[in-house]
């Protein structure tokens, strides 16, 4: 099992936490979250599918609707990663605004 690099969620009693403050996003604004996993999602060359992968398809397919800009991530992730295995989850959230 990999080593972590911070605590897991919930372990620990941290006391209350600040809801932070609400998003605002105007028409055609993206919102998306992705795990960790999709970042750091490999080639067989053991090269990283990175953060500016990410932001080159979500900008790429920006005029897409939502359920379509979270396909294009995992087709790239996955023509990136040539069916090396995953070695953390992957994990897609994309909210559009219309």
């Amino acid at each position: 099992m990999p080593d972590t690099d911070t605590q897991p969620f919930g372990i620990l009693d941290l006391g209350p936490i600040e809801a932070p403050p609400p998003i605002e996003l105007q028409a055609g604004d993206i919102y998306a979250v992705l795990s960790d996993g999709i970042f750091e999602s490999t080639n067989p060359n053991g090269e990283e599918f990175g953060v500016e992968r990410v932001q080159k398809v979500l900008r790429e397919h920006r005029d897409r609707s939502a359920e379509e800009i979270k396909e294009q991530l995992r087709r790239a992730e996955a023509a990136f990663s040539q069916g090396a295995p995953a070695a953390d989850d992957r994990t897609i959230l994309v909210i559009k605004r219309i």
